[in-house]
């Protein structure tokens, strides 16, 4: 019975120490998304590991399954951390109108040790060119990440109403508010091309602009040439700054692919 008993009280002592060396608790996690886009999303993600001073990978797995851990393809592993860790990441190549579900984790020789928090999100439609976009406008640009650049099709008649230079308006694709801004800065006339775009208000979006010489120029060739849009006029001004030298702003002519 002495010989029975020293083995039992053995057998606990290393029972002990293996579950402790395996780590059998779980990490405590705080985890949310912070941008959702159609093809992204932002996580956010706290852990922290409770009992010991080991050092850990800390990761998520997502998936369109409810239980993502099951999922061995989607896995993001972050960096090696102590017991807490606060890392963001972002998901790519996300498919639009789809539920994903994201779990973090950590991990040490080959184990991986799962949180039990587990939060899910929608991402949004996808866009195309030529649509009608969320603001009633005519979508003529997406970037990588799915976001739209539209132009509304109610047409004005105007010139920028300025005789001072503007200095900065550039040409770049998107650059049109940001040069609408400047020209009104320098000359805040009500009635001026740019003036009537910043005013206008359709769907619900204030945030309106006379577009840039690379907008009108992918307006030609992704709705113009394409027979989406027909403009009622030929020449349309843009925002961008012309020739300084002589104080002319850049025009378009959408019939011939044409600037001046």
């Amino acid at each position: 019975m002495k010989n029975l008993s020293l083995l039992f009280v053995l057998g606990l002592v290393l029972l002990n120490s293996c579950k402790k060396e395996e780590f059998g608790t779980v990490p405590y996690t705080d985890i949310h998304t912070q941008t959702v886009g159609s093809y992204s999303a932002e996580i956010w993600v706290f852990g922290y590991v409770p009992d010991n001073d080991f050092i850990y990978q800390w990761g998520i797995s997502f998936s369109t399954n409810p239980e993502p851990a099951a999922d061995p393809i989607n896995r993001n592993n972050i960096t090696t951390y102590t017991k807490s860790v606060e890392f963001t990441v972002t998901l790519e190549e996300l498919m639009p109108l789809t539920t994903y579900y994201v779990q973090p984790y950590c991990s040490r020789e080959g184990k991986r040790f799962y949180s039990n928090d587990i939060i899910s999100f929608t991402t949004d439609s996808a866009h195309y060119v030529g649509e009608t976009g969320p603001a009633g406008g005519i979508i003529y640009h997406l970037d990588a990440n799915g976001n739209a650049l539209e132009m509304a099709t109610t047409e004005f008649n105007g010139n920028w109403d300025c005789t001072e230079q503007i200095y900065g308006a550039l040409k770049d694709l998107g650059s049109g508010e940001e040069n609408t801004d400047l020209i009104l800065a320098t000359c805040p006339s009500a009635t001026s091309a740019p003036a009537v775009c910043k005013a206008f208000d359709q769907g619900g979006f204030t945030n309106w602009h006379l577009p840039a010489y690379q907008d009108l120029k992918k307006i030609n060739v992704a709705l113009v040439q394409t027979g989406i849009w027909t403009p009622q006029n030929h020449w349309y001004l843009s925002s961008s700054e012309g020739d300084v030298v002589t104080n002319e702003t850049e025009t378009y002519y959408f019939s011939y692919n044409y600037t001046e």
